[in-house]
């Protein structure tokens, strides 16, 4: 299964189906086949043949219910689509102007990319949605989050972040869905010019003290704190001045 994973990333996908096809033959009550399934899957993403590989997802679903790996092969799917929306989104830059005249050039967002991290972003709901107990599940709800967030779906990836957040707070990587829900935040400011000062202020301080609180002992605990002892100083002033 996993060889044909190998060649299917090398563009090799008749080579793949070759591969996987040849695996859910000779050993079709292995549970190790499901990834084989999973790799059919992936090659009709590959292909662009989106309907197809969704018809395989869902008979995953169907026919692998029982299978302690499924977590892990939908996950592996949804993982293909965001390479391939990585890939495709590194074939457009975009041209960014910023101060002083200084220009500098990064990944835009195309259609097609826009269109592969929309599947990726399905893929992963799915898997959430069934609620196995695995890591992936885990997994899977972190880069639902990643998926909005890439498309600019800033509210929908916060409420993905947050309940990410609270339902894993142990995972490795929870704090980092924290950290996108405050960088967020910063980006809505320049969008939502009816967001008042001092709502800004304490939704921020709000989302920092909740970083420090749950994750006292990540990388950037020490910077959240002076973060969260900023706001605080600056909303207590502001009130004086009331």
């Amino acid at each position: 299964c996993f060889i044909g994973d190998t060649y299917l990333r090398a563009g090799d996908a008749n080579t793949a189906n070759t591969l996987y096809t040849d695996v859910l033959k000779k050993w079709p009550d292995d549970p190790q086949t499901i990834f084989a399934k999973a790799g059919q899957a992936k090659i009709y993403a590959h292909l662009a043949l989106y309907e197809d590989s969704n018809e395989v997802i869902d008979e995953i679903f169907t026919d692998y219910t029982d299978n302690p790996s499924i977590a892990e092969a939908i996950f592996g799917i949804g993982d293909d689509y965001l390479t391939l929306g990585n890939t495709e989104r590194r074939k457009t830059y975009i041209e960014q102007k910023l101060g002083d005249g200084f220009i500098y050039n990064m990944p835009g967002l195309s259609k097609e990319a826009r269109n592969l991290y929309s599947k990726a972003k399905d893929v992963f709901e799915k898997l959430v949605d069934k609620q196995y107990d695995s890591v992936y599940t885990g997994q899977a709800e972190f880069w639902v989050g990643e998926a909005y967030n890439t498309l600019g779906l800033y509210q929908e990836a916060i409420q993905t972040y947050t309940t990410f957040v609270d339902k894993w707070p142990n995972f490795e990587i929870s704090w980092i869905a924290q950290d996108r829900i405050i960088k967020i935040y910063y980006r809505m400011l320049l969008i939502d010019k009816n967001m008042t000062e001092s709502e800004s202020d304490e939704m921020l301080l709000n989302a920092y003290k909740k970083l420090v609180d749950r994750f006292p002992d990540c990388p950037i605990a020490e910077e959240a704190k002076r973060s969260v002892e900023s706001y605080t100083k600056e909303i207590q002033q502001k009130g004086e001045l009331k």
